[in-house]
């Protein structure tokens, strides 16, 4: 995207003086804007690349929205094998990758304490809300276990904003890319959230 810089040098060589990464003491975080820009741009053509790929495939779908609920999973259930047999490589990281991931963390942590949000309630929502399902791990391609939210906190407006095929989601501490109509986990981010002794 940017043509590379050509610098003639002389006899007289002049040492190049690099800015420093940005350090956030409060986090202990080594900050570099210009790799982090890498990062989100990578991490947004992910993204829309899988829109594109999803919206190709809801073209010939029905419609995903009934008021019967097990007639929209049996739906969903079904746009989901679709999806994962156009997307035979799907692993965890595709999304959040090392770089990402690194950033997210930082921005919900930065986001946590800015808000004041209470990180044990956010953590303990969704085992109180699975109940027996309280062990369930997101596992990529796989369906988000169905009745449990842990759809919006105020923490993922810090987060990069999605399409609307797509949401963020907590599971325990774990950050969850899900593609909403197919109720499908895309990518998991294990201790996307810091310890809870750590986030006071």
């Amino acid at each position: 995207m940017f043509a590379p810089a050509l610098l003639t040098m002389s006899t007289v060589v002049i040492p190049l003086v690099l800015s420093s990464p940005t350090r956030d003491c409060q986090f202990g975080r080594v900050g570099d804007p210009a790799a982090d820009e890498r990062a989100l741009a990578r991490f947004e053509v992910t993204v829309n690349d899988y829109v594109d790929l999803h919206r190709r495939l809801a073209r010939a779908w029905p419609p995903m929205w009934f008021a019967d609920f097990e007639q929209m999973e049996s739906v969903a259930a079904e746009f989901r094998a679709v999806l994962r047999q156009a997307r035979p490589q799907a692993a965890e990281s595709s999304f959040f990758t090392p770089e990402v991931a690194g950033l997210l963390r930082f921005r919900l942590a930065t986001a946590l304490r800015e808000q004041n949000v209470n990180l044990e309630a956010m953590t303990l929502e969704f085992e109180e809300e699975a109940g027996e399902l309280h062990w369930w791990t997101p596992v990529v391609n796989h369906a988000w276990p169905g009745g449990r939210s842990g759809t919006y906190w105020p923490v993922f407006d810090a987060l990069p904003p999605l399409p609307l095929e797509l949401e963020y989601r907590l599971a325990g501490r774990s950050l969850v890319l899900l593609d909403v109509n197919a109720n499908m986990v895309l990518d998991s981010l294990e201790l996307a959230l810091p310890a809870v002794a750590t986030a006071r």
